[in-house]
């Protein structure tokens, strides 16, 4: 379950189809080296495997094969060691129960790999040093897995609601007591192998979840190999980007084209107490606070504030439609659209979702409220502008 939802972290692009079809085309494969696995499947119930990958120049491929008295072939080319997803679908999505599907290091050279239909996290895989690291921590986190699945089951299962408080305490306990193993398992894992790739994508997916020294921390003992490995490269943006978006900090300057069709810079708001919200259509989180940000809103705006909704990963149909349904079209807002290849949520460190940022008029960060920290941010407001 754990690998499979990460999973789709890892590969954004890739799930939302940005694909090139490469059908074994080497004029896709792009400058680097040369990969090829050879493969055997047993029990095949379909004509063709799929492979997904970003190759040697950043594209997201699928490629695929058919598979000819049971035995399909790849070649492309990638940059580095690349985490890819062998499955037996064309369309479908990965998900923890999905048994036709799995997960792999690709690795530059000659790879042998064996799979069964209906089985294929059984996959077996020759040549790719970074699979055996990832089977390695796979096998660590296993129990750990294991006993959190057991507790999350009984906690959710029907008629949970009859268990006794001693009994739901204990299980939330023994919950977090697994999520700490398990992060403390990754943490042990990656400063022990500062060399090694699968390194490199743990801790750029944990990058938002640990605490910043940590992860900064971890990542000063990465090889200069990986240090400019995509996934170095990315965490290391991460950091410069937390960085500049910290509280005390001055805040970046962006601009964006309104609901309205008007630019809107946020410098045209020097002198204003201003609340970014970063939010989307799609989030149901962010749209269930859209009242209580209303009502603080009405309470402030004859007090020299101002709210600016910045709508990420959105597309301008369902972004114009929850303004006018949510009744928020009472304030600017803009559609993160990433036209400069770095969204405004990435200068301000933004991952999840909603996050709100407070700027006093002098442009300096002055709270961050992630999720339902919106007491917290009730607090600020009143000291701030009462």
């Amino acid at each position: 379950m754990r690998m499979m939802k990460r999973l789709i972290m890892v590969m954004p692009g890739i799930l939302a189809l940005n694909l090139v079809m490469a059908q074994n085309n080497p004029k896709q494969y792009g400058s680097g080296e040369y990969f090829t696995l050879k493969g055997f499947i047993q029990d095949a119930q379909v004509p063709y495997l799929y492979l997904m990958y970003t190759n040697a120049a950043n594209v997201e491929v699928l490629d695929s094969s058919r598979i000819t008295d049971s035995h399909f072939e790849f070649k492309g080319s990638i940059s580095e060691p690349t985490l890819a997803i062998l499955k037996a679908a064309l369309k479908v999505i990965p998900d923890e129960t999905n048994s036709n599907l799995v997960p792999f290091y690709l690795e530059q050279g000659n790879m042998i790999t064996k799979v069964t239909y209906n089985q294929f996290q059984s996959m077996q895989v020759t040549g790719s040093k970074s699979q055996l690291e990832k089977i390695r921590l796979d096998s660590i986190m296993a129990p750990h897995i294991k006993h959190y699945a057991a507790q999350r089951k009984v906690l959710e299962a029907p008629g949970q609601d009859k268990l006794s408080k001693n009994i739901k305490d204990s299980l939330d306990l023994e919950t977090k007591k697994s999520i700490h193993q398990m992060r403390s398992a990754t943490y042990q894992f990656i400063l022990a192998n500062p060399g090694s790739y699968h390194s490199a994508n743990e801790l750029k997916l944990l990058n938002n979840r640990w605490p910043d020294d940590s992860v900064r921390h971890l990542y000063n003992q990465f090889s200069p190999q990986i240090k400019n490995s995509r996934s170095g490269q990315l965490i290391a943006q991460s950091l410069a980007s937390k960085d500049a978006a910290k509280i005390g900090s001055t805040a970046n300057n962006f601009e964006g084209t309104d609901v309205n069709g008007q630019r809107l810079k946020l410098s045209d708001f020097k002198g204003k107490f201003i609340l970014m919200d970063f939010w989307g259509s799609w989030c149901a989180p962010c749209r269930e606070g859209n009242p209580h940000l209303i009502e603080l809103y009405n309470r402030y705006k004859e007090k020299n504030f101002e709210v600016i909704g910045i709508s990420c990963h959105d597309k301008d149909v369902p972004w114009r439609k929850a303004i006018t349904k949510d009744g928020i079209g009472i304030w600017k807002n803009i559609r993160d659209t990433d036209e400069k290849k770095e969204t405004i949520a990435h200068k301000y460190a933004v991952y999840s979702y909603p996050t709100k940022i407070l700027l006093d008029p002098d442009g300096k960060i002055i709270g961050r409220y992630r999720g339902s920290e919106s007491m917290e941010l009730d607090k600020m407001l009143e000291q701030t502008l009462k």
